[in-house]
């Protein structure tokens, strides 16, 4: 008699089938530099909620936001800093609002990938 593990694969097969439909249906957030008024911490589910909020961004972050919302999740959260400001502002933000989620910086620099890099490994500490 051989010895069989079908459950597992089933199961694996069962992950893989789901695994874009979940990640598809995730939270992103998205850091932004803007000094546009309005708009500092917003949800938004469908790109025509964020064409509505359009003066509160420049055209560029405007097109990170949509380009966020074309990828299918379920909500994108758009985290507005000044340009000049911290990275830190926004980390502290979004700790107090949210537990999961892909997180990322609208054209961020080297030093601010590493800093959020660094949030990220003590978040999951």
């Amino acid at each position: 008699m051989s010895i069989t593990m079908p459950a597992i694969e089933i199961k694996f097969r069962q992950l893989a089938l789901t695994f874009i439909q979940r990640s598809e249906r995730g939270t992103a957030v998205l850091i932004i530099k803007d000094d546009t008024e309005g708009a500092g911490f917003v949800k938004y589910t469908d790109a025509a909620a964020a064409s509505a909020d359009k003066a509160y961004y420049t055209a560029a972050n405007m097109l990170y936001i949509t380009d966020a919302l074309s990828f299918k999740a379920k909500e994108v959260y758009v985290v507005k800093i000044p340009a000049e400001g911290a990275i830190n502002d926004a980390l502290t933000a979004i700790k107090k609002r949210l537990t999961t989620g892909w997180i990322t910086i609208a054209d961020g620099t080297k030093e601010e990938f590493e800093q959020l890099k660094s949030w990220i490994v003590s978040q999951e500490a």
